[in-house]
């Protein structure tokens, strides 16, 4: 029970029995005013206040969302006048605190013992002297430094102790037990936690198998670490199948994507002989998958989707491979993707080009199909067409960076490259280049031992310096 001033009687030093949103209430306060009666929310009978009409219990107020991050179901840290603040926020409500070291107002200070003085400081100044100690490799005050290494007190002073479970000795500072069994620990507690996850009898076998599998293969360091990830695949056979699949029933389960993403899943499922697929077919697999999704990205009644199974239909009639009608069907879909699922136009064709230029002979087969069921005149266009065209995009670009008060000077630079000297350079690049003002018009940039001039704008004079500076 904490010692302070009842916001009710103004009484100091008084025990304070209750704080509600923020006031607090003394032992004689608390006993008049809370009195038992039912929640307004949950009908539950609690100690409520009588000055409320409709008072809520403070099992129903942690249960709001917290006031600063709007998240529910976090431990609550304080309650305020406004609602609940869950312990992440908790800090950012505390008063601010001046540190008494570097002067600094900030609401992450607490007081602090130095050389028998208790002095607020706040969070860089308290750990100044903290580094990781290198035999337990806990951040820690240094307590001596060794070899240029920082130790901490307990492992200086008690060196290295047995470890209580299995009799290795390990740095004092790290605690009762090694690091070796803790991770086992850790491990074993999480393989226990996981089990209770599962309904059937057969799949909690399995998974007590896989658990003893990857503890042999990654080790318990890694183990504990990755276990977890692993649950709700286990989960979601259980849901589904009862077991874990066999064989082709695994992989039209999880699909090659999800068997990918859970390599070690799969490593077990091959070495306990529930997995024999090649991997022929589950590349074919996949390459049907793709399709799939490419058949139903659009609507029913949508020509791209009309356009898409028909194509697809002419593809496998020719006795193409699955990998193959993939391959033909990728460059397709996008091409309905840019036209926004309409038959496409020529304009679409020309944006595909300049976007993927390598897919130019991959998307001849639709175009020329599309020519054909509906009797256009689409074209590739060659590339001097394309570079024309991305000539005039840049033009249009650099005319609306003269037409701002404060151009971005990065941007014209970037774009003035790739318009006046066919360099197209990315800001990465950028950023380590030289830049020189020539004249009051003109600026030389110097890159990969070459100087390029690029003109500049009057609206660019300001900009240009204070960038170079």
């Amino acid at each position: 029970m904490t010692v302070g001033a009842c916001d009710e009687c103004e009484g100091d030093k008084q025990h304070i029995s209750r704080r509600y949103f923020g006031k607090r209430f003394c032992q004689s306060c608390y006993s008049r005013l809370f009195i038992k009666k039912p929640c307004a929310t949950c009908n539950e009978v609690a100690k409520l206040p009588v000055f409320e009409v409709e008072p809520i219990c403070q099992s129903c107020v942690r249960k709001e969302p917290c006031v600063r991050c709007q998240r529910q179901g976090l431990s609550v840290g304080k309650l305020t006048k406004k609602g609940p603040v869950c312990k992440a926020c908790h800090p950012y409500f505390k008063p601010e605190k001046t540190c008494q070291q570097c002067g600094k107002i900030s609401r992450f200070a607490w007081n602090v013992d130095v050389e028998d003085k208790s002095l607020t400081l706040c969070m860089p100044c308290a750990n100044q002297d903290h580094k990781t100690c290198y035999k337990c490799r806990r951040y820690r005050p240094v307590y001596t430094i060794e070899k240029d290494k920082p130790i901490c007190k307990k492992c200086k002073l008690e060196g290295d102790v047995g470890c209580r479970q299995c009799g290795a000795l390990h740095p004092a500072g790290y605690g009762k037990i090694c690091y070796s069994c803790y991770a086992m620990n850790t491990f074993r507690k999480r393989q226990s936690i996981g089990a209770q996850a599962y309904e059937n009898k057969a799949v909690t076998i399995k998974w007590h198998q896989f658990c003893d599998w990857l503890l042999d293969e990654v080790g318990a360091d890694r183990a504990r670490l990755k276990i977890n990830k692993f649950v709700n695949l286990f989960q979601s056979l259980d849901t589904e199948y009862g077991d874990i699949p066999q064989h082709e029933k695994l992989l039209n389960a999880l699909g090659v994507k999800a068997l990918r993403k859970y390599a070690l899943f799969k490593r077990w499922a091959i070495s306990a002989g529930f997995y024999s697929v090649d991997e022929q077919t589950e590349q074919a697999f996949s390459a049907q998958q793709l399709i799939n999704d490419y058949l139903t990205s659009f609507s029913d009644d949508n020509e791209a989707t009309t356009l898409l199974r028909a194509y697809h239909k002419k593809l496998v009639s020719k006795g193409s491979e699955t990998r193959s009608v993939r391959l033909a069907m990728t460059p397709a879909k996008r091409l309905l993707d840019i036209s926004k699922g309409d038959v496409p136009e020529q304009k679409h064709i020309d944006l595909l080009m300049m976007t993927s230029p390598g897919q130019k002979a991959s998307v001849t087969g639709f175009i020329n199909f599309i020519n054909q069921q509906l009797s256009l005149d689409l074209v590739i266009r060659d590339k001097h067409v394309f570079a024309k065209l991305i000539e005039n995009k840049l033009a249009q670009k650099m005319l609306m960076l003269m037409q701002e008060d404060k151009p971005d000077i990065e941007e014209w630079l970037l774009t003035g490259m790739a318009y006046f000297h066919g360099k197209v350079m990315n800001k990465k690049a950028f950023s380590s280049v030289k830049l020189t003002l020539h004249s009051v018009n003109e600026a030389h940039l110097y890159t990969d031992n070459k100087q390029y001039l690029l003109p500049l704008h009057d609206s660019m004079h300001d900009g240009i310096k204070n960038f170079i500076d």
